[in-house]
């Protein structure tokens, strides 16, 4: 079976816990843990099983200088913001797409917006002085920076969450993206 290697990204509180925890557990976590944390499960794209192995990254700016230990061997990233946040997506172009450019220039990735059920008014209210992140903006960030596809989910009402992943695994897999050059990968240089 093969494995590959998922790193989701993003803000804090932006819903990466929740999201991966969501897809490997089958329900939305009740009280999800703030760790770093590694899952892995078994996808199904068509009839073909794979090795689904998430890795859910700190975002706080103590963790800067440790983050990029957990990118070598990555197969995507998954960029994620949350739809009620514009700064997280503003964090996706200013901090998170330079930091996975830097250390994984070739790694295929997926822009998620996270909690679409807010935008949909399936959850909590959302206060009036809070502007979402619209479709358009989200696909055109996507559009800009490179990524393969543009998705948006809920955790909560499990809404796009298996499909996120299912188009991970195939983002992953394509032909030619599998290539040593397409992996992130880490040299060791001695001086």
């Amino acid at each position: 079976m093969t494995t590959i290697k998922c790193v989701v990204v993003g803000d804090s509180d932006v819903g990466k816990t929740c999201l991966i925890m969501t897809q490997a557990n089958g329900t939305f976590p009740a009280s999800p843990p703030r760790v770093v944390d590694g899952y892995a499960m078994t996808v199904f794209v068509g009839d073909t099983p794979y090795s689904l192995g998430f890795w859910d990254t700190a975002s706080p700016e103590e963790y800067d200088p440790l983050r990029h230990l957990m990118y070598p061997q990555s197969d995507v990233f998954l960029f994620s913001f949350d739809v009620t946040n514009a700064a997280s997506l503003g964090n996706i172009e200013n901090k998170w797409y330079p930091e996975i450019s830097h250390h994984c220039p070739s790694v295929p990735f997926i822009l998620v917006g996270t909690k679409s059920d807010l935008r949909a008014g399936k959850g909590q209210k959302v206060p009036r002085d809070v502007k979402l992140v619209s479709c358009s903006k989200g696909e055109d960030l996507a559009r800009r920076l490179g990524a393969v596809a543009y998705m948006e989910c809920s955790a909560l009402r499990q809404e796009g969450v298996a499909q996120l992943f299912e188009e991970a695994v195939r983002v992953a897999t394509q032909p030619g993206l599998q290539e040593p050059k397409r992996r992130c990968s880490r040299i060791c240089t001695i001086l």
